[in-house]
């Protein structure tokens, strides 16, 4: 049984699904989350939330079960890049 989708953002930009019963969406609205799952969607949790006035996400996925990459923005608005190599526990920016 599914659950309520998580409470922020009203703009779903991209799911990923790292693992079997492991999601993550990634929502913006007046702010960017990336909100996560560990039992199927049945409950969900923010794993990370920017201020950034809803930039949303131009590319998010994961390369293994543990690691990811989330891209805040777009060029044109400037963009940060994100990191996790714990499977989406924590999330770091990646200075370039």
């Amino acid at each position: 049984m599914i659950g309520p989708p998580p409470a922020g953002g009203d703009q779903l930009d991209l799911l990923a699904q790292p693992a079997a019963r492991h999601i993550f969406i990634a929502t913006s609205s007046g702010a960017t989350w990336l909100d996560v799952s560990g039992n199927g969607g049945r409950t969900w949790g923010e794993t990370l939330r920017l201020f950034d006035g809803g930039l949303g996400w131009s590319d998010f996925g994961f390369t293994t079960p543990g690691q990811g990459v989330a891209i805040e923005g777009a060029p044109v608005q400037g963009s940060r890049m994100f990191m996790t190599w714990d499977a989406g526990r924590t999330w770091h920016k990646i200075r370039f």
